[in-house]
């Protein structure tokens, strides 16, 4: 078998050095490549005969026909079967033409002359390859000079277009947030509306609505398709810092399929993921599947047992995760495990939230699709686009619509307890209802809210943790001396109060709670962040909420007669809005 390869490769070193082989040794060359696949792509993907033979091209003069016509069939068509074609039609071509010639005395055997000429002929190739051998080397440096600048150009432009794709990706993003907001804010005005024409008007700006928001949403879908076709493949793979990668347990079996993970770093390199790897993340990353699955992990995060046989599966110990998950095979959904519960998905984009204390538990949000939650008892829910929904120790599954950025809370909304408000009719309000609070002053109602005696307005709706929110109250001191009848407390438990640096009560009624003064001085409604006499609730109130979802406030009077009017929580609105503002305003289109 050896020495039958060997002729082969010397017959092909024959024909390549343009020589012409008899019939017989023409059709073996051309049956073994017919008949055996590697050694067409042996004789094919040979990189030094590939060097060698451009070098001699580039020349022009030194390449014989045949070599030159093998380069153009190899540059041209690099697959086996025209390259075989190309070799058959070279063959036919590098045969001489028949011609009738006067067959010539053969030269006396003892002749020295053919063997001059040979020995001529073999000393003038040593010397064209010795005098050529150290350009092709030049060439071939400067030619690796221009491929590399070239990559290097290709790599900007490539990031450059990453880059406009990202941000044009994050930019409908935050639209789609805020149209999301628009929307229950439509859908809240639409419940507060009682007379049938003003219902009708608010029924189509709701709808209005609705369809923006699913417009921007498609569009958001195909920037993000867009996104993940201008993203350039990751090589990189030297280490940084922020990453500790967590080996599989020795009694595990070592990874045997293609690697299916990617994690992408803050910094661009990027390093490839074996099954049972573990990630602890102090900066931000991306992890990325070969199906344009994608998780973005907030610092901090810590991931356990990362599987992608039999469907995605992962731990989640604690922090942050967006995925935007494509759709999985039937069967092999993926799987997010947390030590509260697991959240089972078939393709959405949802983000999941885990903190160790049991009674905080897990937060999954569904920004697009449906993803089954399961708590520890075995207890389901399914949560569908524009909902959350927690798994914690004590707390039902149950599907919530995601927080809004712009809370807006009416009296339509809320609820007085005790006998120290009540609603009244009010054109002059935002709704044509206001609240109502007795006349009482100030060192009264101090007394009884800390005897626990004093009745309240209260409202509930769902806000995000750790995350500065500003408080505007509007409201109206209906009796004189207006500066006697404008004050109220704000309650908010479970999280940080925080009041303005300028505020004369500061921390005066306690943690959790904030003054609000300054109504009077005014005429008619308008809008206090804090302690508002002169001017000192420039900087306003701030709360950061302890938990996700369901929130409380509740407001007291503390100078009354006084009219409360609405309540705005804001993640934006940091400056007194105009008195005649009745909460965001609304998004240009």
């Amino acid at each position: 078998m050896s020495s039958d390869a060997d002729r082969l490769k010397s017959l092909w070193g024959a024909f390549l050095a343009g020589e012409s082989l008899p019939e017989k040794d023409e059709r073996a060359l051309l049956d073994a490549l017919r008949a055996d696949p590697e050694l067409r792509a042996e004789f094919l993907q040979d990189a030094e005969f590939d060097g060698m033979v451009r070098a001699l091209a580039g020349r022009g003069k030194e390449a014989d026909s045949v070599t030159q016509g093998f380069l153009q069939a190899l540059e041209a068509e690099r697959g086996a079967t025209r390259f075989l074609k190309k070799v058959e039609t070279r063959l036919a071509e590098a045969k001489p033409p028949t011609r009738r010639t006067r067959r010539s005395t053969p030269p006396a055997s003892g002749s020295l002359l053919p063997f001059l000429i040979a020995a001529g002929i073999l000393f003038a190739v040593l010397v064209f390859f010795v005098l050529s051998a150290s350009e092709p080397a030049r060439e071939m440096s400067v030619l690796r000079r221009n491929n590399e600048k070239a990559e290097r150009i290709q790599a900007a432009l490539r990031e450059e277009r990453r880059r406009t794709a990202e941000q044009a990706r994050k930019d409908a993003e935050a639209r789609v947030a805020q149209l999301r907001d628009a929307e229950k804010q439509a859908d809240a005005a639409r419940a507060a509306v009682k007379e049938a024409d003003l219902r009708k008007q608010a029924d189509e700006a709701f709808a209005q609505a609705t369809q923006r928001r699913i417009d921007e949403e498609k569009r958001l879908e195909a920037l993000r398709q867009a996104e993940e076709a201008a993203r350039p493949t990751a090589t990189k793979t030297d280490a940084a810092p922020a990453l500790q990668e967590k080996p599989p347990a020795p009694s595990e079996k070592p990874a045997t399929v293609a690697a299916t993970m990617t994690l992408e770093r803050e910094d661009g390199t990027a390093v490839t993921i074996a099954e049972g790897t573990g990630l602890e993340i102090s900066g931000r990353a991306t992890l990325r599947y070969v199906d344009q699955t994608r998780l973005e992990i907030s610092p901090g995060t810590e991931i356990q047992e990362l599987r992608t046989e039999k469907g995605k599966r992962l731990t989640i110990v604690k922090g942050e995760v967006r995925a935007i998950v494509a759709k999985q095979p039937k069967n092999q959904p993926m799987v997010f495990a947390t030590s509260h519960g697991e959240a089972t998905v078939l393709g959405t984009t949802l983000r999941i939230i885990v903190d160790p204390d049991s009674k905080k538990g897990m937060i999954l949000i569904v920004e697009e699709g449906k993803v089954q939650l399961k708590n520890l008892a075995g207890r389901t829910a399914e949560v569908v686009t524009g909902h959350y929904a927690v798994a914690a120790a004590g707390a039902e599954v149950v599907p919530h619509p995601i927080p809004a950025e712009e809370i807006v809370l009416t009296p339509a909304q809320g609820r007085a307890v005790g006998r120290e408000w009540k609603p009244v009719r009010d054109p002059q309000a935002s709704v044509g209802q206001a609240f109502e609070a007795i006349d009482i002053n100030g060192d009264e109602s101090g007394a009884r809210l800390k005897a626990g005696t004093i009745g309240y307005v209260e409202w509930t709706f769902a806000a995000e943790p750790e995350k500065d929110y500003f408080i505007w109250i509007r409201g109206n001191a209906v009796a004189e001396p207006r500066f006697s009848h404008d004050a109220v407390i704000l309650e908010i438990p479970q999280s940080v109060v925080t009041e303005g640096p300028a505020s004369a009560f500061k921390g005066f009624y306690g943690p959790q709670r904030a003054f609000f003064n300054g109504f009077g001085n005014k005429p008619g409604y308008c809008w206090i962040g804090g302690d508002g006499d002169n001017g000192r609730d420039e900087m306003p109130v701030v709360v950061r909420f302890a938990r996700y979802g369901r929130q409380t406030i509740r407001i007291y009077t503390s100078e009354g007669l006084f009219r409360l009017d609405t309540v705005w929580i804001s993640a934006t609105q940091k400056t007194r809005p105009k008195d005649d503002q009745f909460g965001p305003p609304p998004r240009r289109k």
